[in-house]
């Protein structure tokens, strides 16, 4: 095969098309079933898909990618990623997650069951309708960081965001993650999904019904867990770990948190990993007794205690340095 047409097998990401092309084609069946099938669920979801503007979304991501140093011929327009309902997904069970972003078909999948119980038959149409809103803005926040296959030696990793897995490697998902960059991706996807959806929300007030209509104002004591619905516990405490992770950083390097916070987002749309020449910063901070006590963590309420609790080792002079080398990048680019 000729390096053109090898290049041609792959999309930019390093992925197989063949295999992007039959993931979507069972997609496209799991869709149609739903749509022969629960008929209420689905028009629920496409008449809320259709009140969240795209184009008014793109744009602040595009300019959150734009101001994180990427290229714009690499920015990713969401308009171009498909969206589809299947029945169920084991996956998303496993998590109680109603949507989820799946590099290997550049799709976003959302669960019909849970959807159906959680968000259609919810009382509640405005916190139903902010759920929505935040679950998917959270999924094309997914989409739009970092996502990249690389090879090294016959072994194949892909990247997103922060987080780095071998590919083809088998994983016991038990609901909770089992890596502190896992841990710490999420928390990173939440954080700018949030930032995103509170810019959103000024632009595109979002309309419930004909009575309701979701202001940032609205979603703020939704966001601080005081409304009928919480979002799922994963991202509250990954989110908590980043923040708390960002804070012991800056402060430990003497260095203002939102300095950081923003070389982080910039690291999180790039690919450039936070990492010095020890290896991983991310690792080096925690240590061993974090990776243990992750791997032990089996429900949400475990990886809350180890998110909350977790006594941060003191920062190293060698740390520091890879800490304001990390951000000396950030500033040249």
């Amino acid at each position: 095969m000729s390096s053109e047409a090898s290049e041609r097998a792959f999309d930019e990401r390093g992925f197989d098309r063949a295999v992007i092309r039959r993931q979507l084609a069972g997609l496209r069946d799991a869709n149609q079933q739903v749509q022969s099938e629960e008929p209420e669920t689905m028009s629920w979801i496409e008449r809320h898909l259709e009140k969240v503007n795209l184009g008014t979304l793109q744009d602040i991501f595009s300019a959150m990618a734009r101001k994180s140093g990427v290229p714009e011929k690499e920015i990713v327009d969401i308009r171009s990623i498909p969206v589809f309902v299947a029945p169920n997904s084991s996956t998303l069970h496993v998590h109680e997650f109603f949507m989820g972003f799946f590099p290997d078909s550049n799709a976003i999948v959302m669960d019909a069951s849970l959807i159906r119980k959680d968000l259609v038959d919810s009382k509640d149409a405005s916190a139903a309708t902010w759920m929505f809103l935040a679950s998917l803005i959270h999924e094309y926040t997914h989409a739009v960081g970092a996502n990249i296959l690389s090879k090294v030696g016959n072994e194949e990793f892909f990247q997103t965001g922060f987080k780095k897995r071998t590919v083809g490697k088998r994983h016991t998902d038990t609901g909770t993650p089992r890596t502190a960059n896992h841990l710490f991706n999420e928390g990173m996807t939440e954080l700018v999904a949030r930032m995103v959806m509170e810019e959103y929300l000024r632009r595109e007030p979002m309309r419930v019904d004909d009575r309701e209509i979701l202001h940032v104002s609205t979603i703020k004591p939704m966001m601080a867990g005081r409304g009928s619905m919480q979002l799922n516990a994963t991202y509250e405490v990954a989110l908590t770990f980043v923040e708390r992770f960002a804070r012991h950083i800056a402060d430990a390097s003497e260095l203002p948190e939102d300095v950081l916070r923003d070389a982080l987002i910039r690291g999180y749309f790039n690919g450039d990993g936070f990492s010095g020449e020890g290896g991983d910063i991310i690792d080096e901070v925690l240590g061993e007794s974090f990776r243990v006590a992750l791997a032990g963590a089996e429900t949400s309420e475990d990886l809350a205690r180890i998110a909350n609790m977790y006594e941060f080792p003191p920062v190293t002079v060698s740390l520091k340095t890879a800490v304001l080398n990390f951000l000396a990048r950030f500033r040249q680019s």
